[in-house]
């Protein structure tokens, strides 16, 4: 495996990171066209997936678990398990640990193996303290 396109894998990483915090400031400039500046931020992180889309094509051991994870679950699965999850957080952010313990079990036996899997984990984990 290339060293390189490991490098540029954890840079754009890195470079999404701090790219996604721009839009939501060029929206409190007012005198900045918000709607043609929010849109430049969403090509720029378009043309950056799409290189590591195309690193990934070339080197698919490089490419993260939880990108797997989407690509065999699809978006919408994906999406349906993220929301699961979030409502665990939610639950425990707020105190209601009992429900958070009940959301967290219910995911760890419904996954196998994945992302969602170790966030119930380590969620039971946090409950049980």
């Amino acid at each position: 495996m290339d060293e390189k396109a490991k490098i540029i894998e954890h840079l754009m990483i890195e470079a999404l990171d701090k790219i996604m915090l721009i839009a939501p400031l060029i929206k409190e400039i007012p005198e900045l066209d918000r709607m043609k500046n929010v849109q430049r931020v969403g090509r720029a992180i378009c043309e950056l997936h799409d290189i590591r889309d195309e690193i990934y094509s070339l080197y698919p051991e490089i490419k993260p678990d939880i990108a797997k994870e989407v690509e065999a679950d699809g978006w919408q699965e994906y999406g349906e398990k993220q929301k699961e999850i979030e409502e665990a957080y939610l639950s425990e952010e707020t105190g209601d640990i009992e429900k958070a313990n009940q959301i967290f079990q219910s995911i760890l036996s419904k996954y196998d193996s994945g992302s969602f899997k170790m966030q119930a984990e380590a969620g039971l984990y946090r409950c049980r303290k």
